[in-house]
């Protein structure tokens, strides 16, 4: 599976997924659920990255990790 992660994308270019976890906590029952992510860790080779999403309440309600491998070098 080739992804094009916009986060991954707009630094570093295309990838591929390695790995990905999502954890739910709760579930989003109304209102505006935000969205972030962050590289965590950005090398030659590998991307670690991190999500979360949090309901209109600002509690935490999901998140996820992943490794994703560059398709082009840095």
């Amino acid at each position: 599976h080739v992804g094009r992660g916009h986060l991954l994308d707009r630094r570093a270019g295309p990838g591929m997924t390695l790995e990905f976890k999502v954890q739910f906590l709760g579930p989003a029952r109304e209102g505006r659920v935000r969205c972030r992510g962050r590289i965590m860790r950005l090398g030659k080779s590998l991307a670690f990255m991190s999500s979360e999403a949090r309901d209109a309440d600002d509690q935490v309600i999901a998140f996820a990790t992943a490794t994703w491998k560059l398709l082009r070098a840095k």
